[in-house]
């Protein structure tokens, strides 16, 4: 990645395009974010960019936690991420962070309108669902006598293997897990209230922090 933005969901929108077709968009909402460390080959074994995001009071901190802060001279904040960049954008990064001047990197207008991103976020828990639902399997008959309305069925044979095969498909837990959806377009963006405008939906609930690159 070249490029990347922590945001807030905060709804989904439409707007009216040139053309005068409506576009449907979600409403992302910036938040506050700065570069902690630069992990680099020689001191880390590997090249990341680590940044925090998201306003915390610090003494919801723990000690270890905000000693982090304390030992970088940051501002506390609630979440840790390391990043992978391509190696021109990672010496950027790290040019930027030892002078202090990371914030062109790290705001809105480091994305442009009719950019191609990628968001990565979790999306909402749909809690332990049947197989119906969670592999389209097809329902027992209705009609009174049958006792298999929503059975899963046989899950493999008795003596041999004597066992359930790992991989068949049973009663899960939905949703709850991180997504990527590729290639959206960045329709608008708003640098005064720090809001961006994507076409179309993006996995996760209300206020929920996304990850988007490019």
């Amino acid at each position: 990645m070249k490029r990347a933005l922590f945001l807030k969901k905060l709804s989904m929108s439409s707007l009216i395009n040139d053309s005068g077709s409506v576009v449907p968009v979600t409403v992302l909402e910036y938040v506050d974010q700065e570069i902690l460390s630069v992990k680099t080959k020689e001191s880390d074994g590997y090249e990341a960019i680590q940044i925090s995001f998201g306003k915390i009071a610090e003494s919801k901190l723990n000690k270890p936690k905000l000693g982090v802060f304390k030992k970088k001279n940051k501002s506390p904040k609630k979440y840790i991420q390391e990043l992978r960049f391509s190696s021109e954008a990672h010496l950027e990064f790290a040019a930027n962070s030892e002078k202090d001047s990371d914030t062109n990197l790290l705001s809105i207008e480091s994305f442009e309108v009719n950019d191609r991103v990628s968001l990565r976020s979790k999306s909402k828990g749909k809690g332990f669902q049947g197989t119906i639902k969670a592999h389209n399997f097809k329902r027992g008959p209705m009609s009174h006598g049958s006792k298999n309305h929503r059975l899963p069925g046989s899950i493999g044979a008795g003596t041999d293997p004597a066992r359930v095969l790992k991989g068949t498909r049973m009663a899960k837990r939905l949703g709850n897990k991180f997504v990527t959806i590729s290639n959206l377009l960045v329709v608008k963006i708003d640098s005064e209230k720090g809001l961006m405008f994507v076409k179309g939906s993006i996995p996760g609930n209300k206020n929920e922090y996304i990850l988007m690159y490019k």
